[in-house]
């Protein structure tokens, strides 16, 4: 399962791709080391960390959470 309980909170693996189509969350992939992780795809380009920035903020509305939580 790509999300696990730490001592510090929840952990989510999560692999996103910046430049895609559209916005949207895919289904878990197994990654090369066998751990399963979120697909996540997002329009925004990776400079000055704005694929990070849209990737927090589809996230945060898909689980009605603050942005701040992540």
């Amino acid at each position: 399962m790509p999300l696990r309980q730490t001592a510090k909170g929840l952990f989510l693996h999560i692999r996103a791709t910046p430049k895609c189509g559209r916005d949207e969350i895919a289904a878990p992939v197994v990654n090369a080391a066998g751990q399963k992780t979120l697909a996540v795809k997002v329009t925004a380009a990776p400079a000055k960390g704005a694929a990070n920035r849209a990737l927090i903020k589809m996230l945060a509305h898909e689980i009605h959470v603050p942005k701040s939580s992540f």
